[in-house]
């Protein structure tokens, strides 16, 4: 049975290690830090529970729900309700609801009148061939409007990519608009026709109590296999297969794969030294400056009588023209409302990304502060919170620019010259969590049919 070295335990190298060892692969799974997961996370502190990733899951493909099945927890993966459907937009320092289909976009109050006549006339704009070099404001603009730009997709954008819609390439981002104008040649009927196919019921999940269950199933599946606080120094290609260095507490090792499986982000693989003979690796090196985007997630608690708002939805995004420091804001006792004690909330802010990166580094105290001033005015918030937690992540997430394609091309084209080597990692074409698990599942499938899994999305 091959053996298979797995570098990276974010949630997408810790799927993978599992359903290769459920498999009866000899498996070793390496983690640089301390903890498993990667930017998932949940915290129990004084009876509030915190996320430090995301809080809910598109699970189309079922992969989620595979995996959860799997590990024997699948009784703690539930849909949501319907009140995680309601997201709010702030337009003009008020709360109004977003728009979910292209109906509702007209009765929005989200855009003035000239906003909406400017989105209507979305079908009647011609389609156009050669995009893949606009980016997600390019499209937006072209096909709906500044207004629709400004008020809805530009705080989307801060919220899910912490990046900005001027800056990400419609290929990988949004990129169900450009493909919906390719096949039917607008936006909105291409819409309206999928949601006529689309099942009715869509399979948003959460874990309520918290992701750290999904992450304890992993780790206790995987306590023989894997190895915390490990570096991975070298990868060097060998006849037999790939032979790995690694230092750990216990000094510097080396261990011989059939096949390696890198799960890490991209810009850990320029601290990864690859020796593989003369074979070209400026793909690797060259997915290895991708630029991240970093994001500080503040979360306080209330008590619940000193909140004017009902906060009846998800959560809230903010546009960039509100000039307020937080991006989006998640009711997350609203939607699990075991997160917070009896008779309080929690809310959890999102602060930084590109549009303010250096917020991140300001102190827990500041970012408390300044998280809680601009809830005041938005929420009517007076009282000061009774809970906080702040978490960084200096790294957060890939930032798909108008480069990215250039980049991931190299990459496919290096990794098309050697045998025994997978990627699956956030930035070759989603980083939401049902996406990597599935990857995940197609590293098995492939290894086991002796094909790589080269996943990056050109």
């Amino acid at each position: 049975m091959k053996r298979v070295a797995v570098i990276g335990a974010g949630i997408a190298g810790a799927s993978a290690g599992f359903l290769l060892k459920n498999a009866g692969y000899e498996v070793q799974v390496y983690e640089a830090s301390n903890r498993l997961g990667g930017c998932m996370g949940s915290y129990i502190i004084d009876g509030f529970t915190v996320e430090r990733g995301p809080h809910l899951f598109m699970d189309s493909s079922g992969s989620l729900r595979r995996l959860a099945d799997a590990l024997g927890i699948g009784d703690e993966l539930k849909e949501v309700g319907a009140i995680a459907k309601r997201r709010y937009v702030v337009c003009d320092g008020n709360l109004t609801v977003i728009p979910t289909n292209p109906q509702s976009m007209f009765a929005t109050q989200a855009l003035s009148t000239s906003g909406k006549l400017r989105a209507a006339l979305e079908p009647l704009i011609p389609a156009q061939k050669n995009t893949g070099s606009e980016s997600v404001a390019d499209i937006v603009r072209r096909r709906f409007g500044d207004e629709v730009l400004a008020n809805l997709i530009d705080p989307l954008i801060s919220a899910t990519q912490l990046g900005t819609a001027e800056d990400l390439s419609s290929r990988y981002v949004l990129r169900g608009l450009r493909d919906l104008e390719q096949s039917d040649g607008s936006v909105i009927i291409g819409g309206i026709r999928s949601m006529r196919k689309r099942d009715q019921n869509p399979k948003t999940v959460a874990f309520p109590k918290g992701s750290w269950v999904v992450l304890e199933g992993l780790r206790e599946a995987l306590k023989q296999e894997l190895h915390l606080n490990t570096l991975v120094r070298r990868v060097r290609r060998r006849r037999d297969g790939y032979q790995i260095s690694f230092g750990s507490n216990s000094g510097i090792h080396v261990e011989t794969f059939d096949h390696v499986v890198l799960a890490v982000p991209a810009w850990a693989l320029s601290y990864i030294d690859f020796d593989f003979g003369d074979r070209t690796l400026t793909g690797l090196s060259g997915a290895g400056k991708t630029p991240y985007a970093p994001a500080a997630l503040v979360s306080l608690g209330f008590e619940a009588d000193q909140i004017e708002h009902p906060l009846d939805g998800f959560g809230m995004l903010i546009p960039s023209r509100e000039r307020r420091r937080l991006l989006a804001t998640i009711f997350a006792s609203s939607v699990f409302p075991d997160r917070a004690p009896k008779g309080s909330i929690l809310l959890t802010s999102i602060l930084g990304g590109t549009r303010r990166p250096f917020d991140i580094s300001l102190s827990d105290e500041t970012l408390v502060r300044r998280t809680q001033a601009d809830l005041s005015k938005i929420l009517g918030i007076e009282a000061k919170p009774v809970f906080s937690h702040v978490a960084r992540q200096e790294q957060a997430l890939a930032q798909c620019d108008r480069n990215h394609h250039e980049r991931l091309t190299d990459l496919k084209n290096t990794l098309d010259k050697l045998s025994g080597l997978s990627l699956i990692s956030n930035f070759g074409g989603s980083a939401s969590v049902p996406w990597l698990v599935q990857q995940a599942e197609q590293i098995l499938h492939d290894i086991k049919s002796g094909k790589n899994n080269r996943q990056c999305a050109t």
